[in-house]
């Protein structure tokens, strides 16, 4: 499979060396607009006025590859290299801006390069396509099912147009895997928690707020503000634990026992746990989430 992990592979392999506050070597930064809604060109040369190679959505990925003393990089995203604006770039994580395509895509080629005689593999059945940026005709993409970048040979409009578009996808990632991340009701840490999530639970990004902090959802059950800085724009290992029922129990749509009933849980079920609501589980039933009570199950995990 092309192009698989290449960033995970360039992350270990690269090293950030700085000497005066100048990058010297090659380093991860991401995209980052003042305005999310902007995006950022990949640039021919270091001028304003050179071809553009794509437009780049916040979060985004590049690889550092030279900075320059008129404020560009040479920059390299998957397999492409060109210039960017050094003062749009960040090492600090930022919200995912990458719109999020869900559609069937059977039959849909993936490329590596935008080309349609590069190397190439099909999309088949559902998939969800995180665009990274797009030029012309050509898409460039992440697939979180197959862990991989490349092209797809569609304008931005006609993706619009032919799939939904909807709003970008993002992963928990605290620095520490055994911490959880805090659902807040309101954007701020003084806000009360809905919940404390594990490493790898994937979020909606709704609404890109203010002062770091961004609104989600999480599956159907859970809505509220998570900071953006503890959500990564690419999968992440699951930290997820695994309990069981130990008593019959309702899968519920809030975490409350007057909360609507979804469907019957037995004994001895095994529940993928995605974070903890103070006495509830948010929990993961193959293609439902809710919340079941954590004291009729074998393990009591940290509040």
């Amino acid at each position: 499979m092309f192009m698989r992990r290449w960033l995970c592979v360039l992350l270990t392999m690269l090293l950030c060396v700085f000497y005066g506050g100048t990058a010297l070597a090659e380093q991860i930064l991401v995209v980052a607009n003042p305005d999310p809604e902007d995006r950022l060109h990949l640039r021919v040369s270091t001028s304003t006025t050179s071809a553009s190679l794509g437009k780049y959505y916040n979060g985004t990925q590049v690889v550092v590859l030279k900075t320059y003393a008129n404020g560009w990089a040479k920059v390299q995203i998957g397999p492409l290299d060109g210039y960017m604006m050094t003062q749009y770039l960040s090492d600090e994580k930022q919200a995912s801006a990458m719109p999020l395509a869900e559609g069937a895509w059977q039959g849909t080629t993936l490329y590596a390069l935008p080309d349609i005689q590069s190397n190439s593999q099909q999309l088949n059945g559902y998939e969800k396509l995180c665009i990274m940026g797009f030029r012309d005709e050509w898409c460039h993409v992440y697939v979180p099912a197959l862990d991989s970048t490349g092209f797809v040979h569609a304008s931005m409009d006609a993706l619009a147009e032919t799939n939904a578009v909807v709003q970008s996808r993002a992963w928990v990632y605290n620095p520490d895997s055994a911490d959880r991340l805090n659902l807040r009701q309101h954007p701020s840490t003084d806000a009360a928690s809905l919940g404390k999530y594990y490493n790898g639970v994937p979020v909606d990004v709704l609404e890109l707020a203010q002062n770091g902090w961004v609104k989600v959802r999480i599956c159907e059950a859970a809505t509220g503000y998570m900071q953006a800085k503890y959500l990564s724009a690419y999968t992440v290992a699951s930290a997820f634990p695994l309990v069981y029922t130990t008593h019959p129990q309702q899968l519920r749509l809030e975490p409350r026992s007057s909360g609507k009933a979804i469907e019957p849980i037995q004994s001895g079920t095994g529940m993928t746990v995605l974070g903890v609501c103070g006495p509830w589980y948010h929990v993961l039933d193959e293609n439902l989430d809710g919340y079941i009570q954590a004291a009729y199950t074998d393990t009591q995990l940290k509040r």
